[in-house]
């Protein structure tokens, strides 16, 4: 059976760059993106990475998921190897498309090498191999050669010190389409915690559950990127997730009465979730907690567990949808689109549990809460509203986007986040007011009732300026500016 190859195996990206040019080529995009590096066709080396070699559980590591290795500089490539030798329990694969560039052997037996095709033009690549034939390879081991879709590699194994001695890595084949590729320039890792609930001072209160580190929806605007202070990476936001693994909740009903708010610094239904399954696992440990859960999502992943969240009673979906443009949603995020959110929200609601529409960041000029609000004001109970706040590195980041995209806003932008006017967001909250009125809809200052909203009259809650609003349990008071 054909394996989807990101399902098998952790990137690892000790070199960035190549120079082969691929058009199609993700990793470059990615590089553009989030600035990796200057030039991509100029791979860099990175070695204060080699320490993620020495995690005790055994893992299957893609060491070229943004580089090839037949344009690895050779003293890059020694240090590797030699990192790997003192680390054998893991696996460690390699991919080329230039095997005649490559003149090397090594003596391990955890190094995996193979070609990558992606049309019968190239079929020529599998009988150059890595220092031998392929076809050899799979009279050696018996193994099927492996191959799904239009993109496939096949594998030879290092055990010699003459060449590449043959072997197919067994269970890993290419994948369908460069979408599913994208996902393959993920560093995903497993990281241990003594306790998953942690105290919260978000306006909500209560407690913050985070299945994940890291968010894999990179949202250029992501507050929570500054969790990369503690937790030593170096990647950019969106490029690594670590997988927590935490002692068993064994008494739920500590957190009776409590909230508990699953996604403040991650998405607990992150793509990556449907294969770990943390975040299911985390509810079916809050099964008669008598909490109050609320989640935080951009997935429409979270219908798969409406069984299990109709079990625990209290439960709340936030979906943040600051757009119905899906070209704007592309070039901020890469969670699942607008429309696929609002017919999660939809079906969730119909299911009988409270939903939330979270319209934000607001981005001032861009966002139209109002038609947000028409357009789901009959499958959700409560509508949040809350201003883009500009911090940290990612300030540059938007203020750089909307000069190239909306550059008759940067006059707005400027006197919002440079000169600290505060006059369009205070309009804002006149508008929502009005708008409240006008549809028959309850309006509050930092509040968050529960229960059920009359059906097309959902409550807006007012949440502008999160600094005034943080640590505050949701009482309606706010903290004064200094």
């Amino acid at each position: 059976m054909a394996v989807c190859i990101k399902d098998c195996i952790q990137n690892m990206n000790l070199v960035i760059g190549c120079t082969i040019g691929c058009s199609y080529c993700y990793a470059r995009n990615n590089v553009r993106r989030f600035h990796m590096i200057d030039d991509f066709e100029k791979p860099e080396f990175f070695p204060n990475k080699l320490w993620l070699m020495e995690k005790k559980r055994p893992q299957n590591f893609l060491l070229t998921g943004m580089s090839d290795f037949a344009h690895w500089n050779p003293e890059w490539r020694n240090q590797i190897f030699s990192k790997m030798a003192e680390n054998p329990q893991h696996q460690y694969l390699f991919l080329t498309k230039r095997p005649r560039d490559i003149v090397f052997s090594t003596t391990l037996e955890n190094a995996w090498f193979g070609v990558t095709v992606t049309s019968s033009k190239e079929k020529n690549r599998i009988q150059t191999g890595v220092g031998t034939e392929f076809d050899r390879s799979s009279s050696h081991t018996g193994h099927p050669g492996v191959h799904e879709g239009r993109s496939t590699s096949y594998h030879g194994r290092g055990t010699n010190g003459t060449g590449i001695s043959p072997g197919l890595l067994p269970g890993i084949g290419g994948t369908e389409d460069m979408a599913d590729v994208k996902d393959s320039s993920i560093l995903i890792q497993d990281v241990e915690t003594k306790n998953i609930m942690t105290k919260s001072n978000l306006p909500v209160g209560g407690y913050s559950v985070n299945p994940y580190v890291g968010c894999t929806h990179g949202c250029k605007y992501c507050y929570a990127s500054f969790m990369k202070r503690f937790t030593g990476h170096t990647e950019p936001w969106g490029t690594f997730l670590d997988v927590k693994h935490w002692p068993t909740i064994k008494n739920p009903q500590k957190y009776k009465g409590q909230r508990v708010v699953i996604g403040s610094v991650t998405d607990g239904y992150l793509p990556q979730e449907a294969q770990f399954q943390n975040t299911r696992k985390l509810l079916e440990q809050l099964r008669g907690s008598e909490a109050e859960i609320l989640i935080c999502t951009k997935s429409d992943l979270v219908i798969r567990d409406i069984d299990l969240l109709k079990e625990l009673g209290k439960v709340t979906i936030s979906w943040s949808i600051n757009t119905l443009d899906e070209d704007f949603k592309i070039d901020m995020d890469d969670a699942v689109s607008i429309k696929r959110r609002l017919e999660a929200m939809k079906q969730v609601y119909d299911a009988g549990i409270r939903t939330v529409c979270f319209i934000a960041p607001v981005f001032p000029g861009i966002t139209d809460f109002e038609a947000i609000f028409h357009q789901v004001r009959n499958q959700c109970d409560l509508i949040w509203l809350e201003n883009l706040n500009l911090r940290g590195g990612f300030k540059k980041d938007i203020l750089d986007y909307i000069r190239k995209k909306h550059p008759d806003l940067v006059p707005l932008y400027d006197a919002i986040y440079n000169k600290r006017d505060r006059s369009y967001f205070r309009g804002l909250e006149d508008q929502a007011e009005r708008l409240a009125k006008e549809n028959s809809c309850p309006f509050v200052d930092n509040e968050l009732p529960y229960g059920r909203a009359e059906p097309g009259h959902p409550v807006i809650v007012d949440y502008f300026y999160h600094e005034e609003v943080r640590g505050s349990e949701n009482t309606g008071r706010r903290n004064p500016k200094k």
